[in-house]
């Protein structure tokens, strides 16, 4: 049994899903049952009529599951002999089928926009793989056609059985459906020379990044940027880039389109990109420009960056707005990392984090240059764009609470927290002498010493030598030692109590003493914490380790009143 395309055969618009489940094999055809009933709410809410788009399906008919990880191996040892090779994966030979069935649809309707349902729709039309990531991109497919090259636009989203299940992602597929509706509007994202109309594919945001300045070339956009701020309130969108706790670059953003990074570290000189003299030059440039008072800064999560400016440069750059901070006054319960505010609210949007990741040194670092510059712009667009909701949303004295924190946080997290060290250290000993105890009732209760930090020597002692049932990991699969296996066989064997009461309290003393009493503490001796203004859904700050790896989570500091 399998399931067939609906829709029009013109259809500017294509819905692709994974793979049909029981609704679509009952029927026929894609999207059926409730996961259908709510695309097509979905598609309303976008503006898009659900009858004039074309809907089809990578995989056809029923596989294991009705679910597309049984066709696409993500690791090694999913591998068969019935698998193929298929961009950077391996698929079986329906998954394969479909792709081909799919391509040759694409030839034939020539859609404008192909939305694609999911990874195994995303990994099909483009070999990416990771919707979460790459939901809301605009990507540039194309396919060969009797009469030329047909080039189309994939925007993928949530699944609408997902949608239904975690409900919370129903408004930002919406906004991803929006985003297919606009393209279409705007009549890009099809073939140039076709019979689609002889548009041209998109070609990008056309970005205008200086990313190996000169020492020359950087002062003179330094000095242009000083004489716009001097003359009226000038907005700059700052980032950084770090490395071993350092600086590795800074990008500067004066537009949706204009960027400048200075590089400081470098690869190919590990003196460093800059001789001495012009570092020094550049610094005060840079402080004379962002410590100006009409000079307003937008960054995103720029308590991070602050840090770094106070630490190496000696200066915090006059901050107007904090993208997280002011997405977290509008949304407290939503995410707020720069990929997922650029998909909401950037004109043309596709993931680019992973240039980060996958930054090749040896290739040199004009790919990462170029990824702070993207951070720079897109951070520069988003704060364009949410304060306009912020004043639609009537919001504006909640955002201006919010960002004005800011200010007396990074004060604080510069400051550092006093910490008693008298009592510090009478509590390591009291730690230290507690865990000595119960060491030693472990010695001569066992007849020899163990590691009760080693999992195999665990494993060994309680399945091997105690005969006791193991207990099956449920993320692994695998045997384990850890705490809750330990209640188990305590439950299970009563006898066993007094000696899984031990390990548990040696445990959790050694995590008190080596993650609370033992934490970092910077030269001076006070503990530097980071301090996140959207860290919680109620607007309670939450506290982790800073960029320097001092301080710790205050928060889940234990009582130490519990044995």
């Amino acid at each position: 049994m399998s399931i067939i395309p609906d829709g029009p055969t013109d259809a500017r618009l294509m819905l692709v899903q994974e793979c049909p489940g029981e609704p679509e094999l009952q029927y026929g055809k894609p999207f059926q049952g409730l996961a259908g009933m709510e695309l097509a709410k979905m598609l309303g809410d976008a503006g898009i009529m659900r009858s004039s788009a074309f809907a089809t399906s990578v995989v056809r008919q029923r596989i294991p599951a009705n679910s597309i990880d049984s066709c696409v191996a993500l690791t090694r040892k999913s591998i068969t002999p019935l698998h193929q090779p298929f961009h950077d994966k391996h698929v079986t030979k329906e998954y394969l089928d479909g792709v081909s069935l799919l391509f040759r649809e694409i030839s034939l309707i020539r859609p404008d926009v192909v939305i694609a349902f999911g990874n195994g729709s995303l990994f099909a039309l483009t070999g990416k793989w990771g919707i979460k990531s790459w939901r809301g991109s605009q990507i540039v497919g194309s396919v060969e056609t009797p009469t030329g090259t047909h080039h189309f636009t994939v925007i993928p989203t949530w699944d609408p059985g997902l949608v239904r299940r975690q409900w919370s992602e129903r408004n930002i597929c919406v906004q991803d459906l929006r985003r297919a509706a606009g393209v279409l509007a705007d009549g890009a994202g099809t073939a140039s020379g076709t019979a689609s109309g002889g548009r041209d594919p998109i070609v990008g945001r056309g970005y205008n990044f200086l990313l190996r300045p000169s020492f020359d070339r950087c002062v003179s956009v330094l000095e242009m940027l000083y004489s716009q701020v001097v003359r009226a309130a000038t907005k700059l969108s700052i980032d950084i880039e770090t490395r071993t706790g350092h600086t590795a670059c800074i990008g500067i953003a004066w537009s949706k389109q204009d960027a400048l990074c200075i590089p400081l570290m470098c690869v190919e000189n590990t003196s460093g990109y800059w001789m001495e003299e012009e570092e020094a030059a550049i610094s005060f440039h840079l402080y004379r420009l962002l410590t100006h008072p009409n000079v307003q800064v937008v960054g995103q999560n720029f308590l991070y960056d602050a840090q770094y400016f106070y630490r190496w440069l000696q200066f915090i750059p006059n901050l107007k707005r904090d993208t997280m901070i002011a997405e977290h006054s509008m949304l407290s319960n939503a995410p707020k990392g720069l990929d997922y505010l650029s998909s909401k609210y950037c004109d043309e949007h596709i993931y680019w984090k992973g240039e980060s990741k996958n930054w090749d040194p040896k290739l040199g670092e004009d790919q990462l240059w170029a990824y702070n510059c993207k951070d720079c712009v897109i951070t520069y667009e988003v704060d364009e764009k949410q304060q306009v909701c912020v004043d639609q949303l009537g919001l504006r004295a909640v955002h201006d609470f919010q960002q004005d924190l800011w200010w007396p946080v990074l004060e604080t997290m510069n400051r550092g927290i006093k910490v008693k060290h008298d009592d510090r250290s009478r509590l390591a000993t009291e730690l230290f002498a507690a865990i000595s105890e119960r060491e030693a009732w472990l010695y001569y209760t066992i007849g020899r010493a163990i590691n009760i930090k080693s999992p195999k020597q665990m494993q060994d002692f309680f399945y091997r030598e105690l005969a006791q049932r193991p207990v099956i990991s449920r993320k692994t699969g695998n045997p384990t030692c850890d705490n809750q296996a330990l209640e188990k066989i305590a439950e299970r064997e009563p006898l066993l109590l007094p000696l899984i009461s031990c390990i548990s309290e040696l445990r959790s003393l050694g995590v008190f003493l080596a993650t609370f009493v033992q934490s970092p503490l910077d030269i001076d001796g006070r503990m530097r914490c980071s301090f996140n203004i959207a860290g919680t859904e109620t607007y309670r700050f939450s506290s982790s380790k800073n960029a320097f790896d001092s301080g710790m989570n205050l928060q889940n500091i234990p009582k130490g009143d519990d044995e």
